[in-house]
């Protein structure tokens, strides 16, 4: 889903607001020194960054750490901070159901000892941590609340002791999860799902039908997960931000929120020429600083490519490595924070 009413409504705040891309290239030895360059240019100091266990651990107790450690190292040389994501994804050795998203595990154990081996190498070098992406839906995690509970439940378990240090994220609660707990709340008069429009009844019937198995989900992870910071995802739609986290923190505990993937446009409902997405790019800055509720923001993404989603042309770099006007509205975010009175001397790089 996604709105396309507009009413900006978020209160000053005054903490520090810091900024991070997420998905940055990183694969390989060019990839990292093209994205340290612009990383430079941006006085970007956070990235986030995925690791699947799929390629860690192809076969029980064989692992394959170069990759990792290559990427740590160049971060760290780098003075680069790390939201490492743990995908849900795992070796055909260790899943039991599957899709091509994520699995469920089929030990506990062999997940835990993947985890734990992980910590133990890099405790000194992840800021934060988070397992899965967008768990309310079972397109990006297969199984129940409490398969999503057992497995990230371990993992913060593991790094209170292995690397005490680094905070624990609870996987990112998608877009389409804010959205509809606007909606649903009675907070939207219309929203843009997919190119169509849908009025207040149309949201109504969405709802009725659909609602109460998505709250279950999303209370049940919310109640009983153990985590240290929240995650959301908003991309599009900032005039309605503050409806989404007034509805949000309706049920989700007084812990600190960072927004581990935000940018635009949606190409389903909003033109999508550079110029357009920069004039966006200008509306989003401007309501995440105004926010009280946010601490941390990650761009989506550095350089973009043509998947079909939603927001394939978010990117700050085209698919063609030319830098998009949206690129020079992001250098220059410390101005929309700085009308909005919010400190942004943490930005430089450390």
């Amino acid at each position: 889903m996604r709105i396309c009413a507009f009413v900006i409504f978020f209160s000053m705040g005054a903490q520090a607001l810091d900024f991070g891309l997420s998905f940055p290239p990183v694969s390989d030895t060019v990839q990292r020194q093209f994205t340290a360059g612009h990383l430079q240019a941006l006085q970007v100091s956070h990235i986030r960054f995925a690791e699947d266990w799929t390629f860690r651990e192809p076969s029980p107790g064989v692992f394959n750490w170069g990759p990792l450690d290559a990427r740590f190292a160049w971060a760290e040389a780098n003075h680069v901070t790390v939201l490492l994501t743990l995908q849900s994804r795992g070796p055909d050795w260790a899943c039991g159901i599957r899709n091509d998203q994520s699995c469920v595990y089929q030990s506990e154990g062999d997940f835990r000892n993947f985890v734990r081996s992980l910590l133990q190498r890099y405790s000194d070098k992840i800021d934060k941590i988070q397992f899965g992406n967008e768990w309310n839906t079972t397109f990006h995690y297969i199984g129940t609340a409490t398969d999503y509970l057992r497995f990230n439940n371990i993992l913060y378990d593991e790094v209170r002791i292995e690397s005490p240090s680094t905070e624990v994220v609870l996987g990112g609660l998608s877009t389409g999860a804010m959205t509809i707990l606007s909606g649903c709340s009675g907070r939207l008069d219309e929203v843009c799902d997919d190119g169509d429009l849908l009025n207040r009844q149309e949201i109504g019937s969405f709802c009725s039908e659909n609602y109460p198995k998505f709250i279950d989900r999303v209370r049940t992870v919310l109640d009983q997960a153990r985590y240290d910071v929240l995650d959301i995802h908003l991309y599009d739609d900032a005039e309605n931000w503050a409806d989404h986290l007034e509805a949000f923190r309706e049920i989700a505990p007084d812990k600190p929120i960072l927004v581990s993937e935000f940018g635009g446009p949606n190409i389903f409902c909003e033109d999508s020429d550079p110029e357009y997405q920069a004039e966006r790019l200008e509306v989003y800055l401007t309501a995440l600083c105004q926010s009280e509720e946010i601490e941390e923001a990650y761009f989506f993404k550095l350089v973009e490519r043509g998947d079909g989603s939603a927001h394939e042309r978010s990117g700050l770099i085209d698919g063609d490595l030319n830098l998009k006007p949206a690129y020079s509205v992001f250098q220059n975010r410390a101005n929309y924070c700085i009308e909005q009175g919010v400190d942004r001397s943490t930005w430089l790089l450390r």
